[in-house]
This record gives C-alpha cells, sequence and structure tokens, in this order.
C-alpha cells in the first residue's frame, strides 16, 4: 500500500501517558492495541486517539464502559472491534462500532473479513438460528494447515464437515461461543470449555490446578476467574494437607518452578474444607459467590514502617483490591502487571507521594518498603554516591555482577534477565542518577564511566569485578572496564549485550548496493512483479529515510511545547539524546581483558554485517554469542532465557567458588 510501518516499543506501549504522547508526535493513522492497552487508554488518555483515521482493538472480551467512554470523547475517525485466533491468521472478523448497545452492553465482534466465512454451529455441527448462541466455525483462506508434530490435536481443531452449505469443507474450530445479532453482526459470548484469556494470554485453569495439586502441603486445589476494575484475574483456593503451614511466598515461588508469570494467580485463600455439590463435586458457583468473605486468608508480610510505606500501601490496597498489603509484599505477586503499573504511578502522583519517580522503578523496587525507600530517597533531592546502584538480585557469594542501563538510563529491561540468573549469584543495575532529577552536567562518556566505578565500589571496593551493559550501557561498561583496569583492578568478565563501537558503526549500504541486493530478491519474480517490486522497494527506502527527518521534527516540536503531566516520561527521552551525544564523542581505547560479546542480530537489513559489532582490536580477545530475538527484545521473554543460558555458564567461569560453598555450585543449566 506504500504506507510506512511504525513500531513502538514495550515500555511505551505500556504507559498510556508516553503512548499518547507517541500517537501525537508521530503521525501514525493506523493503529492497533490488544484489548487491555485499550481499556488503559481509554481510563487514563481517552483523547489521545483522536488524531487516528482507524483504531482497531481485539483479543479478549471488550470492556462495553471503555468503549463508551472513547466514542462519547474525542474518537478516532474509525474505531474497529476485531477478532480470531492465531489458527486463522489471528483476525478472522471485524467491524466499526459506532455506539455501544445499551441495553445489553454488547460491543460486536463484527463480520467476516474478505475470503472468510463464519458458521455458528450447535453441538451436532448444525447451523443454529438467529440469536441462538452456537460455537465458532472459522473457514476460508486464511486458516492455518496443522499444528506442527500433533496430528491429533489438528484432526480434532480442524475438521472437514458440511456446515449447512451442502458441501464438505475445511474448518477450524475455535471453543469460542457466538450469536448472530439482527444487524448480521456477531456478538461473543465466551468459552465452550474452561479455557480464559487474561491479557491476551490463553489459560487453562485446570493447568494450574495440576501444577497446585503437585505441592506437597496441598491437598485440594480449584483455581477460578474473576472480574475486577482491570479485567479478569485468576484466585486460587487451597486446602492444606493435615499440619501443613501454605504460605503466599512459598505457593507462589513453587509455581514459578513450573508455570510463567501470566498463569500465577493473583490472589489465594486458605480454605479448611470446600463447599461440594450434591453429587460431590466441588461447588464452584460457591467458592465465586463466596469472595473471601468466609475465607482464611493465607498470612501476609509484615505491615508498613513508616508513613511513606503506609501511604503506598493503602494506594496498592485500595487498586488490587487486597484487604490487607504488607511492606514486603510484591506489586507483582499480588495481581498487579504492566498496564496496571502505568495506572498506580498516576494515582500516586495525583495523591503527592510521587514526584519525579519513573514509572521503571516499580520493575526494580516492586515491595512497598523498597518504592517507600526509592522514594523517601527522591524528596531529599540529592543522590550520594551508591543511590543508583539497583539490587536486582542482591543474594549470593559470588562476586555481583554490575550491569549499566541503556540508552534511557531504566533498568526496566534487565528485570526478566534478573529472574534468570541463579538465586547465588548478586546482580546489580545502576541507573542514570538523572532520572531522579539531579544534573550530571557530564561533557564526556569517561566521566560517566567514572561515577559508575565509584557507584559500584561502594558495594565492591575491590575486583575481580563483573561488568555488564545493554546498547549504550555496554560502551559504558567497555569504559568502566579500561579505567578498572588501568587503576589496577582485575575484570574477570565484561558482557556487552548487542552494543555497537559508537566509533566505528555499522557501515550503510550505499544507494547502489541497496539497489543491487533488491534486483538479486527479484530475480525468480515475473517482469511485472518484478518492477512492482523494486519500485516500492526503492520508494520505500528515499520514504523511509524522509520520514525520519520529519519524526525527529515532530518529537523536538512536542518537547518544546510540552507543559503536561508527561513532563516526567521527557526525562528518558531527554536522557535518550543526551546519551547519543556523549557516545558520539566517545573514542575506545583498547582494554587488555577479554570482551563477551552477546548478538541479537547476525545481520539487519541496510548494514553490512560486522561479526565482531566494531570491536576488533579493542580487546586482548572477543567472543562472539549469538542470542535470539532483535534488540529491541532479546532482554525479554521469551528470548531472554536463551541469552541468560549462556551468560550463567559465563558467570559461572569467570570467578572461582568462595571457599566452602562448593555445594552451591549447582545452577540448574540445561
Amino acid at each position: 500500500n506504500g504506507a510506512l510501518l511504525h513500531g513502538i516499543d514495550r515500555d511505551t506501549a505500556l504507559d498510556p501517558a508516553r503512548l499518547a504522547e507517541e500517537i501525537a508526535s508521530s503521525g501514525m493513522t493506523t493503529l492497533f492495541l490488544t484489548t487491555a492497552l485499550f481499556n488503559e487508554m481509554a481510563r487514563q488518555a481517552p483523547r489521545a486517539f483522536a488524531p487516528l483515521r482507524h483504531l482497531l482493538f481485539g483479543g479478549e472480551m471488550a470492556d462495553a464502559s471503555c468503549v463508551g467512554t472513547v466514542l462519547a470523547g474525542e474518537p478516532p475517525q474509525r474505531l474497529i472491534h476485531v477478532y480470531g485466533p492465531t489458527e486463522a491468521t489471528t483476525f478472522a472478523t471485524a467491524g466499526d462500532i459506532l455506539e455501544v448497545e445499551r441495553s445489553t452492553g454488547a460491543v460486536p465482534i463484527g463480520g467476516p473479513i474478505s475470503n472468510t466465512q463464519i458458521y455458528l454451529l450447535d453441538a451436532a455441527k448444525r447451523p443454529v438460528g438467529l440469536g441462538t448462541t452456537g460455537e465458532i466455525y472459522i473457514g476460508g483462506d486464511g486458516l492455518a494447515l496443522k499444528y506442527l508434530a500433533q496430528p491429533e490435536a489438528t484432526a480434532e481443531r480442524f475438521p472437514t464437515l458440511d456446515p449447512g452449505t451442502g458441501e464438505q469443507v475445511r474448518l477450524y474450530r475455535t471453543g469460542d461461543l457466538a450469536r448472530w445479532l439482527p444487524s448480521g453482526l456477531l456478538e461473543f459470548k465466551g468459552r465452550t470449555d474452561a479455557q480464559v484469556k487474561i491479557r491476551g494470554h490463553r489459560i487453562e485453569p485446570g493447568e494450574i490446578e495440576a501444577a497446585l495439586a503437585s505441592h506437597p502441603g496441598v491437598r485440594e486445589t480449584a483455581v477460578l476467574v474473576r472480574a475486577t476494575d482491570h479485567g479478569p484475574e485468576l484466585r486460587a483456593c487451597v486446602s492444606p494437607v493435615e499440619g501443613a503451614t501454605l504460605t503466599l511466598g512459598d505457593l507462589r515461588s513453587f509455581l514459578r518452578s513450573t508455570l510463567p508469570d501470566y498463569m500465577i494467580p493473583a490472589s489465594f485463600t486458605l480454605l479448611r474444607k470446600f463447599p461440594l455439590t450434591s453429587n460431590g463435586k466441588i461447588d464452584r458457583a460457591a467458592l465465586v459467590a463466596d469472595e473471601q468473605d468466609t475465607a482464611e486468608m493465607i498470612p501476609e508480610s509484615a505491615p508498613p514502617a513508616t508513613p511513606t510505606e503506609t501511604a503506598l500501601a493503602a494506594v496498592w490496597s485500595r487498586m488490587l483490591k487486597r484487604p490487607y498489603v504488607g511492606r514486603h509484599d510484591d506489586f507483582f505477586d499480588l495481581g498487579g502487571h504492566s498496564l496496571l503499573a502505568a495506572q498506580l504511578f498516576t494515582e500516586l502522583e495525583r495523591e503527592n507521594i510521587v514526584t519525579g519517580v519513573p514509572l521503571a522503578t516499580l520493575f526494580t523496587a516492586p515491595t512497598v518498603a523498597r518504592l517507600a525507600a526509592v522514594i523517601d530517597r527522591e524528596r531529599e533531592r540529592t543522590v550520594p554516591v551508591g543511590a543508583s546502584l539497583v539490587a536486582l538480585q542482591p543474594e549470593g557469594e559470588r562476586p555481583p555482577f554490575f550491569c549499566i542501563h541503556g540508552g534511557d538510563g531504566g533498568l526496566i529491561f534487565y528485570r526478566d534477565l534478573a529472574q534468570h540468573l541463579p538465586p547465588d549469584q548478586p546482580f546489580y543495575g545502576i541507573e542514570a542518577p538523572w532520572l531522579h532529577g539531579v544534573s550530571g552536567g557530564y561533557t564526556s562518556l569517561e566521566e560517566i564511566a567514572t561515577l559508575y566505578i565509584q557507584e559500584i565500589q561502594t558495594r565492591q571496593p575491590h575486583g575481580p569485578y563483573l561488568l555488564g551493559g545493554f546498547s549504550f550501557g555496554g560502551v559504558v561498561a567497555f569504559e568502566m572496564a579500561r579505567q578498572l583496569e588501568a587503576q589496577g583492578h582485575e575484570v574477570n568478565f565484561l558482557a556487552l549485550f548487542d552494543t555497537f563501537n559508537p566509533a566505528r558503526p555499522a557501515r550503510r549500504l550505499s544507494f547502489g548496493e541497496r539497489m543491487g541486493r533488491i534486483g538479486s530478491d527479484s530475480q525468480k519474480m515475473s517482469l511485472t512483479d518484478r518492477l512492482s517490486y523494486v519500485g516500492k522497494r526503492a520508494w520505500g527506502k528515499v520514504m523511509a529515510n524522509a520520514y525520519k527527518e520529519e519524526e525527529r521534527l515532530r518529537k523536538l516540536t512536542a518537547r518544546l511545547l510540552h507543559t503536561g503531566p508527561l513532563q516526567a516520561d521527557l526525562r528518558f527521552l531527554e536522557a535518550r539524546d543526551a546519551h547519543v551525544d556523549l557516545m558520539e564523542r566517545y573514542l575506545p581505547r583498547p582494554f587488555a581483558g577479554k570482551l563477551t560479546l552477546f548478538r541479537a542480530r547476525v545481520e539487519e537489513e541496510g548494514y553490512e554485517s560486522q561479526r565482531q559489532l566494531g570491536w576488533e582490536g579493542l580487546a586482548s580477545e572477543i567472543e562472539v554469542i549469538n542470542t535470539r530475538g532483535s534488540h529491541a527484545n532479546m532482554l525479554h521473554e521469551p528470548n531472554v532465557g536463551y541469552l541468560a543460558q549462556a551468560l550463567r555458564q559465563k558467570l559461572a567461569a569467570a570467578v572461582p567458588l568462595p571457599a566452602g560453598a562448593a555445594g552451591e555450585r549447582a545452577v540448574g543449566l540445561s
């Protein structure tokens, strides 16, 4: 179509304030959001969609009140609700939403898109009538071929049958229920099985129940889904074995050993006895109706100890619908997630509890006590040496691994990595002190490296040091290693995560080289297709360069004119620009030690492949480890697990275990 694709990074997408600014400054015309993201935007920044021509949202059941809020304010030109499973190439139906049905609160999922057919069938595989609920079967060109190496699942979910058309066709059986409305549109009605969708993830409560039941202290369990103001959440009810003591921390830690974070229940209720139906089965309807009124709660943590902790606990309790929040309770363990994190900080700023603390702080200080300590430190308006050192994993006897922040100065992307490192490996992040409102006044990257050496030496005065950094942070880590070596300290491990040498950036292919590559790609096409392909690619390159200049101008204008509540978020943008300027003036000098490069990309279009990312000759030895994912997501799930496996091995080999700790050598490498 000749349109330009505009990528939005994860941190921006999860923060309604930053996403609103991105929509306003980028000039985007069409946007797709998951329903969970759409709901948060509707609650916190409903007017942000006004510049859009098309806004699509879908992924789980829509919240009619959120849709109504957007429509009643400054809506986009078109608001489109979409539906469809991955097996049918994501979108199978779509429909413009002009109003919310007042009597039912229904938000239709539209009708089938081009080359797609939708059938509603009953249990006997017969079509249902208008207004009658049936299971959704999808046909057409968008269907997947099969489940890889799963013939039985393929046969079950992709049957060939007559859906009332008089001929046999191949369909996908979704397990979703819907009914046809008089308007010819579909209304989603739920699932045929127990599967639920929470924040875009398909979840089988039975899988969580099976994991809980394998705990030696659990006798019986049931996992339910309950509606909250922030969408559906999981609630686990457990009955303990006679004499067993169960705690929140124990159960959550046990589940995390086998389940991903999105499957960990938001709340746990301890029941001495489950209500039963007349035929002796667990009465789930009674459990849902109970809503914890008569249930005995699993013991919680110690109460808040300072005024700031008390204020934080009150807001968490109100937002997360928890009757009690202790000082050591983790925001994410209590059911919080990235979308709620942005809403939490909005609420904290509204009540003047937080000012000038970046949102990413919650990911590195997720408990009441730790976040309160950060807030109290910020109120002092000064940041002493060592205060930018964030303990992502403080326990263990090994020398700590220090990781330097990326270009925006924050540490949010190290949270997933910390969870994959062994429990006996201390892991610290260094965030930029100017995110706390402290003006650095630094004119060179060398000065920043000297400051950060002072930071890490408050925790570890002498070597051997283990250093790392992502992108910009990798350049700083390299300079820190060089300075430490010059001071006579040992640097046993230096890891750079997808970091180019700024003095030798990847060489841009010339226009002729790019056209040559495009021509080579099109050799097997017909003449008509080749001319169309070459023309679009060449024009796309020209337009992309023009768009980048336009985008820079828009962002600069937005910053100059900005006076609203997003000012705190501009610190990240300003820090990124300042770091780029410092990096462009930096000229690395040789480091006598070994350098380990974790590469996210083997070759990116428009660049020549550089195996050592421009660091050739600047270290005595350079080891390159190719990891999964891109520069933007290599440190996020699921790619971070692959990177962490290699990192664990390197850290274990870098420094021998202290005397007497040999029994802790195993770190669970696969």
